[in-house]
């Protein structure tokens, strides 16, 4: 998972890009969880914004210092985008 890092940083970054793209690039960065950790500052930048839930959910993930203490992975990706549902 962590090899995949880089590419989801790209994908949030990709101007004209889908709104989904970025929301599901900050979600997915989440479940990679610490290995995820050279993100943080990306994924910050999206604090406030509209992907804001997103982020904040996914930056408890990233930075968490002890796997007891990191929240559990969403199930899956539920298609939240701008405070809508697809």
């Amino acid at each position: 998972a962590k090899g995949g890092v880089g590419d989801l940083v790209k994908a949030m970054k990709v101007r004209g890009s889908q709104p989904y793209w970025v929301d599901a690039a900050i979600w997915a960065l989440g479940q990679i969880g610490p290995a995820a950790i050279g993100a943080r500052d990306e994924v910050r930048k999206f604090i406030p914004g509209p992907f804001a839930e997103t982020a904040r959910r996914a930056l408890k993930r990233i930075e968490a210092r002890d796997p007891a203490s990191m929240p559990a992975p969403d199930p899956k990706y539920t298609g939240r985008t701008l405070g809508g549902q697809f």
